[in-house]
């Protein structure tokens, strides 16, 4: 039968513990016979379990360590890396709040009115010549709407 290594991982802390089934045992038994380094992340799984507070604690930061290496995860990142990450989105979404905020607006002014006693006025019959503008001012604005959204994304 060929397991997954992934599954091996997932039984090692109980194979540390001793909580696996016999049949369970002898599965996980057979991948550390085959792997090198599942045995050796084993082998730093039994010496965590089994140390101190202080050795625990480190011992723990390394099989973490190695168990991303032997998946293939990223490192995690600093708290330095997420203050700057957090800054950037925090700032990312005031200029879009902003941006679908002038965007809105520059679509909405065009369909704006007014009542002065006698009649209703559009903008658009009242200021032709400034209809264009704004429906270009109001696309590229949904434009930057759009691009910020994807920068933010990637």
């Amino acid at each position: 039968m060929n397991i997954e290594r992934e599954v091996i991982i997932d039984l090692l802390p109980l194979y540390s513990a001793g909580e696996l089934s016999p049949a369970s045992r002898r599965l996980v038994e057979e991948a550390l016979a085959q792997d090198a380094s599942l045995r050796q992340l084993a082998n730093t799984l039994q010496n965590t379990t089994g140390a101190g507070d202080l050795n625990r604690e480190s011992g723990l930061q390394q099989l973490d360590r190695e168990l991303d290496n032997l998946l293939g995860s990223p490192p995690a990142p600093t708290a330095e890396e997420e203050k700057r990450t957090f800054s950037q989105t925090r700032l990312r979404m005031a200029v879009r709040g902003g941006l679908v905020g002038a965007a809105i607006f520059a679509t909405l002014s065009i369909f704006a009115f007014w009542f002065d006693g006698n009649s209703i006025t559009l903008f658009k019959e009242a200021f032709p010549q400034l209809v264009p503008p704004l429906l270009v001012a109001a696309a590229a604005l949904w434009g930057l709407v759009l691009l910020n959204s994807w920068l933010g994304r990637n």
